[in-house]
């Protein structure tokens, strides 16, 4: 079942260095979210927070009501699945299928049980004939798919994915692109950071912006996007399809209804029906 996360007023710091600054956020069952910031933001600590990898300093973390504990943050690391940036830093194991096998048999599950979750991830992750491969000579989306179908084995309601197109060739970012769109699809609520302002906008209903360990924007993409101080000060980019279609509004090209594409077939078929528009009326 999908669960809800709360965030509230957490803090962490690195060596009494602050890393997180007094963080709220609450995270409803199924939303799909980016997280954005320059390289020291804090998204990558604040992922290993709500993963249970690492325990803030003051603040609380709940999951579905529960207040996360020492002695419950178990809890954290079963129902938040965390892929890390770099595939090579979470696989662990000397083939494909023992990777896959170890979060499974570390929650103490039977060997049936074990051997369908593996089975199942394999087939999700479109990974048959690669079990019994070793991880190190798997390309880097490859790779990827490994790291996320450890992820999917151990049933995780909630997916985080830190930097999910980082390295990987045009092709294996596309395919990694659509694995999210259809965990999404499926009702697992997805999480994402990235750099990437078009992936951003085209992925995500909701974008939270970070700097410095804090969050300074909350908002749909297209909120966020039109908020020249916050991409300033976040130092991100405006994603292309939005600028080109406000030049295109601008030149009374496109409809000024407040509506923008997120994708170039949107675009295309906004621009068609338009002009279709015009020439009915003609």
């Amino acid at each position: 079942m999908p669960c809800k996360l709360e965030i509230k007023n957490i803090s962490f710091a690195y060596e009494n260095k602050n890393v997180l600054r007094n963080i709220s956020l609450s995270i409803d069952p199924g939303e799909k979210i980016a997280v954005m910031g320059a390289n020291g933001a804090g998204k990558s600590t604040l992922f290993l927070n709500l993963n249970g990898v690492l325990t803030p300093d003051t603040g609380d973390i709940y999951l579905d009501g529960i207040r996360i504990l020492k002695k419950n943050r178990k809890i954290l690391n079963k129902k938040v699945g965390l892929v890390f940036q770099e595939a090579d830093s979470q696989i662990i194991a000397s083939n494909v299928r023992s990777e896959i096998s170890f979060g499974p048999i570390n929650m103490g599950l039977d060997r049936q049980e074990v051997i369908k979750r593996v089975d199942e991830a394999v087939s999700y992750m479109s990974l048959e004939g690669f079990e019994n491969r070793a991880p190190q000579y798997l390309s880097g989306g490859e790779k990827k798919r490994v790291s996320i179908a450890d992820i999917l084995a151990m049933h995780s309601d909630v997916l985080i994915f830190d930097e999910p197109m980082t390295a990987l060739d045009p092709v294996s970012a596309n395919d990694t692109e659509e694995i999210l769109n259809k965990l999404s699809a499926e009702g697992r609520t997805l999480i994402a950071s990235t750099h990437d302002s078009d992936f951003a906008y085209r992925f995500a209903k909701r974008i939270i912006v970070m700097c410095e360990g804090e969050v300074i924007a909350d908002g749909t993409p297209y909120e966020i996007f039109s908020q020249p101080d916050v991409i300033k000060k976040a130092h991100i980019k405006k994603p292309v399809l939005m600028t080109v279609w406000e030049g295109l509004i601008n030149l009374d090209i496109a409809g000024n209804d407040g509506k923008y594409p997120v994708t170039e077939a949107e675009a295309l078929e906004m621009l068609t029906l338009k002009y279709k528009g015009k020439e009915s009326s003609q």
